[in-house]
């Protein structure tokens, strides 16, 4: 009965997604990276674990893939987490800024080819940072995504 309880609820295919910006939640910079309106990333789901690649928003926080997992859920649609974390140097206007960067997903599946949710990134910047830099940097996107393709050969299970 467990099975076919956890079987009723769905994960997101496997595939190429357009990611659409809906509005800015938060940002404490505006000279510290962002994400653009619109870019694409590529998910693979493992059973309740996933990975999201996110090359197009390089500018924002680099070419980074995040992480999580699936939760259960009662009704069809489930809640999803993932996230990275990494060091980098992000321009702060024209100051290179040494920074340990958190860049985390929460999202909820809207049937198998789309999810919605909040993409969030925050900066925080070494001790030895410029005086130029801030102590930290945070913005917050509200977005939604669709699949839009399959994954490049390269890169699906069967290519592993």
């Amino acid at each position: 009965l467990l099975f076919a309880i956890l079987g009723c609820d769905r994960v997101v295919d496997d595939g190429v997604y357009a990611f659409s910006a809906e509005r800015t939640e938060l940002r404490t910079c505006g000279d510290a990276p962002f994400p653009p309106a619109q870019w694409e990333g590529e998910v693979q789901t493992f059973g309740d674990e996933l990975q999201i690649a996110l090359p197009t928003i390089h500018l924002a926080v680099g070419e980074r893939t995040l992480v999580g997992r699936y939760f259960f859920a009662r009704d069809t649609d489930r809640r999803l987490i993932a996230n990275s974390s990494f060091h980098q140097t992000v321009s702060v206007g024209e100051t290179p800024c040494p920074t340990f960067v958190q860049l985390g997903l929460s999202a909820t599946t809207r049937g198998e080819t789309s999810f919605a949710g909040v993409l969030r990134a925050t900066y925080e910047m070494d001790l030895d940072a410029p005086s130029a830099c801030p102590r930290a940097c945070t913005w917050a996107v509200r977005f939604r995504a669709e699949r839009i393709g399959d994954l490049p050969q390269s890169i699906t299970r069967s290519g592993r």
